[in-house]
């Protein structure tokens, strides 16, 4: 009974240790819209579509997208699906026009 006991505290320990926390990104100094508008800039510098690299140019448009709004509104955008973002757009309080113009890309 003692050894059972024994070896339920050292598991119960090892998976209490085992959950990893929840890390914050770093933020960026400038605000959001100035941070994005930034990335964007050299984003068309590198000129990813004209290096016949497509892909890579879209991947890089998302992520700059997706981290704006997380620096923007807080939200987890980084590790949600598309589906969960448009929810998240609109059921926040964001002029109609900015909804569409999110919603569209």
């Amino acid at each position: 009974m003692l050894i059972a006991i024994v070896v339920g505290i050292i598991l119960w320990r090892k998976y209490k240790k085992a959950k990893p926390a929840i890390v914050e990104r770093p933020r960026p100094k400038d605000p959001a819209h100035i941070w994005a508008r930034k990335e964007l800039k050299k984003l068309e510098e590198e000129k990813l579509w004209q290096k016949e690299d497509v892909k890579l140019y879209y991947s890089r448009l998302t992520d700059i997208l997706r981290f704006y709004l997380e620096y923007r509104y807080g939200w987890y955008a980084m590790e949600s699906t598309t589906e969960e973002i448009q929810d998240e757009i609109e059921n926040y309080n964001l002029k109609e026009k900015a909804k569409e113009n999110l919603l569209l890309i």
